[in-house]
C-alpha cells in the first residue's frame, strides 16, 4: 500500500510542477492582460494536478486492490514483496507495452467486440508471464493475471458499449 501511495503522490508532485510551469509561462507570453497573482496561479495548478492525480490513483489503487483482493480471497499466500513486485510489474506493462498491443490489435481486428477480448486472452497471458518471472507459483500467478485482466476487460466493455450507445444516438 505504501507502494501506490508513494507513486501517487509523485503523480501529484510532477504533475502539480508541470502545470505551475506551464501557466507560469503561458502568463509570461500573454502582456495584453494584467499579470494574475500567484496564488491564483498555485491553485489552479492544485487543482488540476489533483484531477489529474485522482484518474492515475484511482487506476493504481484499483490493480493494487484487484491483486490484494485476489490474494486475500483464494488465499494464494503471497507475501507483501510479492505482492509489491506483482504491482510494479504491473503497472509497467499496462502502462508501456499493453498500449502498443492495443493499438497493434486495433489495426489488425479492428474496432469491434473482438478487440477486447483479444486483448483480454493477451493480457492474462502477458501478466501470467510477468508474474513467473517474478517468482510467482504458477497457479497463484495464473489466477492474479486472469482477475486483474478481467477487471481491465470489465472497464473496456463498459466504454466500448457506452460508445455504442452514443453512436446509435446520433
Amino acid at each position: 500500500m505504501n507502494i501506490a501511495i508513494s507513486i501517487v503522490g509523485a503523480i501529484f508532485i510532477l504533475s502539480f510542477l508541470l502545470f505551475s510551469v506551464w501557466i507560469f509561462i503561458a502568463e509570461r507570453k500573454d502582456e495584453s492582460s494584467e499579470k494574475k497573482n500567484v496564488f491564483i496561479m498555485f491553485f489552479v495548478s492544485f487543482c488540476l494536478a489533483l484531477i489529474v492525480t485522482l484518474v492515475f490513483g484511482a487506476g493504481i489503487f484499483l490493480l493494487l486492490g484487484s491483486i490484494k483482493m485476489t490474494n486475500t480471497f483464494l488465499d494464494l499466500d503471497l507475501t507483501i514483496k510479492q505482492i509489491g513486485f506483482i504491482f510494479i510489474g504491473y503497472l509497467i506493462f499496462l502502462f508501456t507495452i499493453d498500449n502498443v498491443i492495443e493499438l497493434v490489435v486495433k489495426v489488425i481486428v479492428g474496432k469491434n467486440l473482438a478487440n477486447p477480448v483479444l486483448l483480454l486472452l493477451i493480457r492474462i497471458f502477458a501478466l501470467h508471464i510477468i508474474g513467473l518471472f517474478i517468482g510467482i507459483h504458477q497457479t497463484s500467478s495464473f489466477l492474479i493475471a486472469t482477475v486483474v485482466a478481467l477487471f481491465i476487460f470489465l472497464i473496456e466493455i463498459y466504454v466500448f458499449l457506452r460508445e455504442q450507445d452514443k453512436n446509435e444516438a446520433t
